[in-house]
């Protein structure tokens, strides 16, 4: 405790313009430590982006995403109690490579993404 780094600021982008949090915790890859994040951008719309850390130095940015890989557009996430809002709580890396990414949105609904971890590193390059 008391050894708190930044380790990454909001970018001047539509889609994380005004802030961005933190959400699951990483996992391990190859690459380094793959990490879920969301920003709030503009008119106030949360969205999910990849962001990939040194397997080291996890304070060092390896590689970002340029766009979010999920953006509220089904009903349950554009419209409820806080609307147009997507936020990670969790992932689940199988053996198969396959990754589950637990989210919420609208702060009402909890939902599921499934993908691989491969796809979403290939977010990434």
């Amino acid at each position: 405790w008391g050894r708190h780094r930044c380790v990454l600021r909001s970018r001047e982008t539509p889609w994380e313009e005004v802030k961005i949090g933190g959400g699951a915790p990483p996992i391990r890859t190859p690459e380094g430590w793959l990490q879920i994040y969301h920003g709030k951008g503009r008119g106030q719309v949360y969205s999910l982006f990849t962001l990939l850390l040194d397997l080291d130095e996890p304070w060092r940015v390896i590689r970002q995403g340029r766009e979010p890989i999920l953006q509220p557009e089904a009903p349950y996430e554009t419209q409820g109690f806080f609307p147009n809002v997507v936020f990670s709580n969790g992932m689940v890396r199988k053996d198969n490579g396959d990754l589950l990414i637990y989210y919420g949105a609208c702060d009402e609904t909890a939902c599921l993404l499934e993908t691989s971890v491969d796809e979403v590193l290939e977010t990434l390059r």
